[in-house]
């Protein structure tokens, strides 16, 4: 019996041991980064402009698609898969130097600055790309990025060419929207809001309910914006950005 006992517990002592030794090296290393900040990236999700953006539908940058245009730009991209940008930033500057008409290039090395918090630095290479090969994409992250630095008036001209050159694109809908809500323009944004809240992905669906809220509250309509409110947390309601967002 004593041994049948054993033989059953040992797989899951060792897993135990094993999940204390991680804890262990986990805790040696955050000892040795001291107070250095640690950056967690998903590699399943397309990085968004607006996901910091609370009610925003954020767009995807373009770029980091496709095989790498040589070594040092695999080498690049290796190190910003490990969130490693101080180091993957200027390989990719120097590979972007390497291929000037590239715009695929210019809008990745954009979308790494404007990551990393540095929008000042991406707009002119997103601009860069945008004259290149000018897409719906690149003119919706350039409305987003103007709009983070406070350009609302070359934010709305870019997110409506976004809106041009892709009616349906529900992240544009919003994002014009949320600008136009901000401006105080209310009943086209809510025209543009209720237009992506009827569309799209669950998700998508959520986050125009959400800024769509916001709106109804502006003019008024707090039964319309409790209502929007309830419909986004029941599409997306394991999304914390919808929930802080509804808060």
């Amino acid at each position: 019996m004593t041994r049948l006992v054993v033989d059953r517990l040992w797989p899951l002592l060792v897993g135990l041991v094993v999940l204390l030794a991680g804890a262990l090296a986990l805790q040696a290393y955050a000892g040795q980064r001291g107070n250095a900040t640690i950056r967690i990236v998903v590699h399943d999700q397309a990085t968004s402009l607006q996901d910091e953006d609370a009610g925003d539908a954020g767009p995807v940058v373009e770029g980091g698609e496709g095989p790498p245009r040589s070594e040092p730009h695999a080498q690049a991209r290796l190190l910003a898969r490990r969130a490693e940008f101080e180091k993957a930033i200027p390989i990719l500057e120097q590979v972007v130097a390497a291929f000037p008409g590239d715009a695929g290039l210019a809008s990745e090395l954009g979308g790494w600055l404007a990551t990393t918090g540095q929008p000042e630095r991406a707009l002119p290479w997103l601009i860069k790309a945008d004259r290149l090969r000018p897409t719906a994409p690149l003119a919706l992250d350039l409305g987003v990025l103007r709009a983070r630095l406070g350009d609302r008036a070359g934010a709305e001209a870019d997110l409506r060419r976004a809106l041009a050159l892709r009616p349906g694109s529900n992240p544009a809908r919003v994002a014009l929207g949320a600008l136009l809500l901000k401006n105080g323009d209310t009943p086209e944004a809510v025209t543009l809001l209720e237009g992506a809240a009827a569309s799209g992905s669950n998700e998508e669906r959520a986050r125009a309910l959400v800024t769509l809220g916001a709106a109804y509250l502006a003019v008024g309509r707090r039964p319309d914006a409790e209502k929007a409110f309830d419909q986004a947390i029941l599409y997306a309601p394991a999304r914390p950005d919808v929930r802080l967002g509804v808060a």
